[in-house]
This record gives C-alpha cells, sequence and structure tokens, in this order.
C-alpha cells in the first residue's frame, strides 16, 4: 500500500514540478539562513550554558571603580587571596590565561615534527571547574595536557603520556627552549569556547603579588548559592588595589545580560524560518483543503482513514525528504564562497570553520520537527472528512473561506518581511563606511604583505629581508611598525585615541599616499596626522602632541590611511579610525611590504616561500598574501553588521517572491473548474481578471493594514539605536513597502489570468 502511495505522491509532484520546486528553493534558502544562524548562536551561548555544572560556575571580572567598567587584568596578590581566602560554598577556583600560539616540537618514534598550538596555561582545579574529561592521564604542575585532536594528530592511535616536547618562546628578546612532559590528554571542547585549546600548560596556583595577570579566573560554587551571595562574594580590601576591585557574577548571569543581542540575532534568522516554514505548512494545509473532493471520492471507493492519512503523510514525507537533499547539496556548494567572504582575520581562525555534520543534525531536527506539525494537521484533514457525509465532501471541493484566511495570513507575513527588510536595508546604506583606496586593483595585485612573526625567525628576520631584496623581479619594499591604539595629548588637557602606525620613509609614496597640506616628516619627532585629527588641532590653535610622555610636531595632514574607513557614520568601533597618527620609524623586518613586477606575482611568490622555508618548518604556516587579497577579505566590522542586514534583506525579499508567487499559483489553480464554467458561459479575459484582481485586492489592502504596524514596532523596538528615527517616520518608506508587494501581488497575479486565459476548457475540466 505504501507503495502505490508513493507512486501516486511521485505523480503528483511531478505534475506540478516547477511549483514544487519553487517551494524546496524557498524552504532550502531559509532552513540555511536557520541553520548558520543558529549555529554560531551556540558558541555565544557555549561560553555561558555548555557545561554541565555551569549553574554553579561564577567569573571573577576586575571592575574599574571610577568608569565602572569589567575587565580581565588582576593583581597577583588579588589571586593569591581568592585562594587563601576560601569561603566554604566554594568548592575549586580555577585560573586560565596567557593564551597564545605556541612553536611546539614534539619527539615521536625518533622524529621531531613541529605544529604552531593554541595554548592556554591553566591552574590545577580548570578540569574540575569546567568538566574536562580525560581520556589518557591526568595533569600536573609543569606538564602540558594535550587536546585529543592534537594527540590524535602528531601520535595516531599510540598513547602520548610520557612523551617529551620542547616549546620556543620569545622572552626579552631571547629565543628560549621549554622542556614538557605530556601527563594527560582530554577530549576537545567545542571550538569557539574561551577554555577551547590544543595544548594545556599546568601552572602553579601561586601568583607574583606585585605583578598584574591577564586571563579568566572562574570560581566553582554551591549550586544553592543564588545570585546575590555570589556578587557579594569579594567584598574587604584584599581583592582591591589602586582604583579597582574584583567582583563575581555566574554565568547565567552574565548570559542574562547578552541574552537581547543573542535574541535579536535569533530574531533575524528565526523570521526568515518562520516565513519558509508558514509558507510550506499553508501550501500543505491549502492543497489538503483542495483534496476534500478527491478523498471523499476515494472513501466512496473503498479507501480507509488510515489509507487517507497515509497518503497525506507521504505527499509530505516526500517534498521534506527531497527538500533536505537539495539543502545538504547547496550547503556544499555555498560554504566555500561564505569562506572566501569572510574576513581575513577570521577565515584564518578555526572558530569559524563549521562543522558540516553537526549543521545537517540541525537541518534534520528542523525538518523531523516539521513533519511532527504536518502530521497533526494531516490528522485534521482526515478528521473533519470523517464528520462530513461523503455527498458533503465530494461536493466541497475548495473551501474558499479558510484558502483565503490563509492566502491573507501569508501576505501579512510577507508585508511585514519586506518592511522589516527595506528597513535593515536603510540601515545598511546609513551606516556604510567608505574606504579610502589609494591603489589601483592592479597596483594591489602585485603587492605582498609579509609577517615573519614565528619565533623561528628571531634574529634572522635581516638576512631574510636581506635575500627577498634580491629576488628577480622586486621592485621595492616598506617596512611597516606597530599599530597601536594610544592616547593623544593636545594642549597637555586636551585628549583623543586614535591609533599610531610606525613606518619608515618609504611608505607613502608605495602606497601612494598623498599629502593633503604641509610635508612629509623629516626626523622621527615629526608626524603627519589624517584629516579628521587636523580638524581637531585647528579648533585647538597647537601644532604639538603628546604621545607616551614624548612631545611631536605636526608637519603634514593626509587623507586617511590605506584602506581604511573614512565615513563621518562609523559606528563605535570604526570611530577610532579617524583619528590617525603616522610617525617615521626604521620599521620592522618581521612585517613588510613587497612590490613585484607587472605579470610576475607567482613567481614572486614562489620564491619568497622557498626562502621562507630554508628557516620554516613545512608543518608551520607563515603569513603571505597580496595587497589585493587583504582588500577583499578585510572587511570592517562595521561593514561586517551591515552585510548581515543585507544578507537577511536580500533573502527574506527572495523568500517572499518565491512564497507569494506559490501561493497564488496554488490558489488560481484550485479555481481552474470554477473558472472553466465561467469561460464555458461567455466569460472574457478582462471578466477573469476583475474575478481574480478583485480577490487579491482587498487581501492586500488587508495585508497593509495588519502587517505595517507590526513593521513599525519591530523597526522602533530593535534597530531605533542604529538606524535614523526619522527614517521609519518617512512616508516614501512606507508607500516603498507598499508598492514592493502590491508589485509581487500583482506580476504574480498577472502571469497567471494570462496562462488560464489561454488555457483550453477541456484540459482545466479534465482532471475532475
Amino acid at each position: 500500500m505504501l507503495f502505490n502511495f508513493f507512486k501516486i505522491s511521485i505523480r503528483r509532484f511531478w505534475k506540478e514540478k516547477k511549483l514544487n520546486l519553487l517551494l524546496i528553493l524557498c524552504f532550502s534558502i531559509g532552513l540555511i539562513c536557520f541553520g548558520m544562524t543558529n549555529y554560531y548562536l551556540e558558541f555565544i551561548r557555549g561560553q555561558y550554558l555548555y557545561y554541565p555544572n555551569s549553574s554553579k560556575i561564577a567569573n571573577i571580572y576586575s571592575v574599574d571603580q571610577t568608569t565602572k567598567r569589567y575587565g580581565s587584568s588582576y593583581q597577583g596578590r588579588c589571586i593569591n587571596n581568592i585562594f587563601l581566602y576560601n569561603p566554604l560554598k566554594c568548592e575549586k577556583i580555577a585560573y586560565s590565561g596567557l593564551r597564545q600560539k605556541d612553536d611546539v616540537t614534539f619527539f615521536y618514534e625518533g622524529k621531531e615534527v613541529s605544529y604552531i598550538l593554541n595554548s592556554l596555561c591553566v591552574t590545577k582545579d580548570f578540569p574540575q571547574v569546567y568538566s574536562l574529561e580525560f581520556i589518557d592521564g591526568d595533569l600536573r604542575v609543569g606538564s602540558i595536557v594535550l587536546s585529543e585532536s592534537y594527540a590524535r594528530k602528531v601520535y595516531g592511535k599510540s598513547n602520548p603520556v610520557g612523551n617529551s616536547l620542547f616549546v620556543l618562546s620569545n622572552e626579552n628578546g631571547k629565543l628560549l627552549k621549554k622542556d614538557y612532559v605530556i601527563t594527560g590528554v582530554v577530549k576537545d571542547l567545542p571550538k569557539g569556547l574561551d577554555e577551547c585549546a590544543d595544548m594545556y600548560v599546568v601552572i602553579d596556583d601561586k601568583f607574583t603579588d606585585d605583578k598584574l595577570y591577564s586571563g579568566k579566573i572562574a570560581l566553582l560554587f554551591d549550586e544553592r548559592l543564588d545570585e546575590t551571595s555570589i556578587e557579594t562574594y569579594l567584598p574587604g580590601e584584599k581583592y582591591e588595589w589602586e582604583d579597582y576591585r574584583l567582583k563575581a557574577e555566574s554565568l547565567h548571569q552574565a548570559y542574562d545580560e547578552l541574552s537581547y543581542i543573542v535574541l535579536f540575532i535569533s530574531l533575524l534568522g528565526s523570521l526568515i524560518l518562520f516565513l519558509v516554514f508558514f509558507n510550506f505548512v499553508k501550501n500543505f494545509i491549502q492543497d489538503f483543503y483542495t483534496r476534500t473532493r478527491e478523498l471523499g471520492i476515494r472513501m466512496v471507493f473503498g479507501s480507509s482513514l488510515l489509507g487517507l492519512y497515509l497518503l497525506l503523510l507521504v505527499d509530505i514525507f516526500l517534498f521534506l525528504f527531497i527538500a533536505l537533499m537539495v539543502t545538504m547539496g547547496l550547503t556544499d556548494i555555498l560554504l566555500p564562497l561564505y569562506y572566501m567572504y569572510l574576513p581575513d582575520s577570521v577565515a584564518l581562525d578555526e572558530i569559524i570553520q563549521i562543522d558540516v555534520w553537526v549543521l545537517y543534525k540541525s537541518y534534520i531536527e528542523i525538518v523531523l520537527s516539521l513533519l511532527v506539525i504536518s502530521m497533526v494537521i494531516a490528522f485534521g484533514v482526515v478528521y473533519r472528512i470523517k464528520k462530513r457525509i461523503l455527498t458533503e465532501s465530494i461536493k466541497i471541493g475548495r473551501s474558499g473561506k479558510m484558502v483565503k484566511a490563509l492566502l491573507a495570513l501569508q501576505f501579512i507575513v510577507s508585508t511585514f518581511f519586506v518592511g522589516s527588510s527595506l528597513g535593515l536595508l536603510l540601515f545598511s546604506n546609513h551606516s556604510k563606511v567608505t574606504i579610502n583606496r589609494t591603489l589601483s586593483d592592479e597596483e594591489s595585485e602585485h603587492i605582498f604583505h609579509v609577517v615573519l612573526d614565528n619565533v623561528r625567525f628571531m634574529g634572522v628576520e635581516e638576512e631574510l629581508l636581506s635575500s627577498i631584496k634580491t629576488i628577480d623581479f622586486v621592485e621595492n619594499i616598506s617596512l611597516v611598525g606597530s599599530e597601536l591604539t594610544r592616547s593623544i595629548v593636545f594642549n597637555d588637557t586636551v585628549s583623543f585615541e586614535g591609533i599610531i602606525k610606525d613606518v619608515d620613509r618609504n611608505y607613502f609614496s608605495f602606497f601612494n599616499l598623498p599629502m593633503i597640506a604641509g610635508r612629509l616628516p623629516a626626523t622621527e619627532n615629526e608626524i603627519v596626522v589624517s584629516k579628521f585629527l587636523n580638524l581637531e588641532l585647528d579648533k585647538l590653535a597647537t601644532r604639538t602632541v603628546m604621545i607616551n610622555n614624548v612631545y611631536y610636531t605636526v608637519v603634514g595632514v593626509y587623507d586617511q590611511l590605506p584602506f581604511k574607513p573614512m565615513s563621518k557614520n562609523l559606528l563605535q568601533k570604526g570611530e577610532k579610525y579617524r583619528n590617525n597618527v603616522i610617525s617615521l620609524s626604521k620599521g620592522n623586518p618581521k612585517d613588510f611590504y613587497v612590490k613585484v613586477q607587472a605579470g610576475k606575482k607567482d613567481y614572486v611568490r614562489s620564491e619568497i616561500e622557498k626562502i621562507i622555508r630554508t628557516k620554516l618548518p613545512n608543518t608551520i604556516p607563515f603569513y603571505l598574501k597580496t595587497f589585493k587579497e587583504e582588500q577583499l577579505l578585510t572587511i570592517d566590522a562595521t561593514k561586517s553588521v551591515t552585510d548581515l542586514f543585507l544578507l537577511f534583506s536580500f533573502m527574506s525579499i527572495v523568500i517572499v517572491v518565491l512564497s507569494a508567487y506559490t501561493a497564488i499559483t496554488k490558489d488560481v489553480n484550485s479555481m481552474e473548474k470554477q473558472i472553466a464554467v465561467r469561460k464555458i458561459y461567455g466569460a472574457s479575459s478582462f471578466d477573469i481578471s476583475i474575478l481574480l484582481g478583485g480577490i487579491y485586492l482587498g487581501l492586500y489592502i488587508t495585508s497593509l493594514v495588519v502587517a505595517l504596524p507590526l513593521v513599525y514596532h519591530f523597526l522602533l523596538n530593535n534597530v531605533r539605536s542604529d538606524l535614523d528615527y526619522n527614517l521609519i517616520h518617512n512616508f516614501l518608506f512606507w508607500f516603498s513597502i507598499a508598492l514592493i508587494v502590491g508589485v509581487i501581488i500583482f506580476l504574480s497575479i498577472a502571469w497567471k489570468i494570462y496562462k488560464i486565459s489561454n488555457k483550453k476548457v477541456i484540459s482545466m475540466l479534465r482532471y475532475e
């Protein structure tokens, strides 16, 4: 019986294959958007809710008593006091900090192999507080604990416990080699958690009293301790220094403070998923009501209620199964494009790499949930047929009121999405940043950025730089120094935060950075400033500034740093780019740019790689990119947020178009018999247009009346701080929403009217 049902469902699917494929495409886009949004939100939640005993964990923060800002720096004396004065209700205390990339060399089967590992220094109670599960061994002070993934990567199936390794580190400009023994292996924590690392270095609980440490202190409390008690856990002078004091905050309390941001991002993804699910469920409800006549006739010929129920379920299952396969296939295609679009600083981080099988699992869970919902709806349809006598089931054929109610709801949801999308697009345009492009795309393609930040290069940077200078077709090299945020003081009183960038004398000509006014610096005590900072100098009538207690004279003004934002409408993180200072220095042989002749890029790249590999093992990565690649991959944080909203807006409107078209197509197709009868009695194409146009005009007006107030409150409550308040009070904005929805509905109806007006009556009645 099921086999026959599948044959019937496949025939029905194939009969309306174009419509069904549009529904599946709409479904897949929404499922991917929601799945990826939810995937990354799990990282945020994981920091607070992942651990089995998260309800018992509290973090310690340093709080500036003047500004009330939270920090993660602690005085050694205060950390020791936490260990020393341990109240009875605090079961364990763990410190984790000094996270860094370490150059680690392992010894295995008489060979040495080197990797760059993400390491974290931890104290002895760290595994108990964070529920780290040991696979082999345990931990001891002065030893190394490996993550399972790196233990298997280096040692395969062998037990690494007892093996030795050494770590190269830079201390006070000297290359030091530290020997360790592996004493344990722990299961990997999910990527994205602060506590996740490739290697854990176990340190002593005793800290130097007068030294400042950065990192994370976590306490494991009795779960019966309330939030108020945790807040007052660290009273007294023993947890204070200068203007700072320590404060305890439970993980759940910290998550509650962040919940608004999580809720907003979840809302964006959930809205798209809701539109997709609603379109799917509405389509099948509409289909079930249209098929009431068919189901009634099947009962006349002996079909049982169970058989009818299974027939509907097979239709649903077939659609969901095909949609799930298409979604997985699209994911495989789109993920590589997604990685290409990411900012470089993120793309190089393994945290952002999506575990495809976890994503697929979420797809399956969502589809199964929808299948359960559809089973309930299908049961309601069959139950409805059971309650009617057979002649009523055959006669009713199409429940006009129910279908129109579903269409009205569809248009309301579509109008809401179009309005929300337009609001997000306005936000994107309002906060858009411009980039100072001093080089053309062709010039950027022939400049390499080389960073020799590995400790193995210590002492040989100059040698490597000299070798790179001798490569054929290398035209020029520019060394760049540090780029740090510092306080810039004017007239010994007024100060601004800004980026201080140290460069060599070649920097300005290398990047084609012209002076707007003044001249280039000639000595190390002369600087040039951005035009934004120069405006502040003009207000204060001074040409002298103090940076790090050293006075500098401003001799020139430039536009803005190359490939940095120039817009005045920057978000908070972007504001610092407006106040830039460039000073002269000898540059840094570890960080430099190489300009090559046109057409010789590949040759020079390979030569640079050969020179660097003479000092660096193949298993250790290094940084080498063209300036064009950096421009394509590096996206300012402000623009990233903007692009997120743009993506949601685009996806929403695409889904709205697909869902509105499929909904109208379904409805008009179900009216074919009625229209055929009217055509037999002489109705013209104009009469049919008036009939359908009148129906959908009423639904369109209803959708505007209900949806526009919802759009207004959504934008007002969620993006008011970022969106100009006057924009959503602009008549043109609301008219645009009405126009877009109207055009989508009009084009869909016009096309269907054209198709059905030119369809032969006999073919319209053949199905009956």
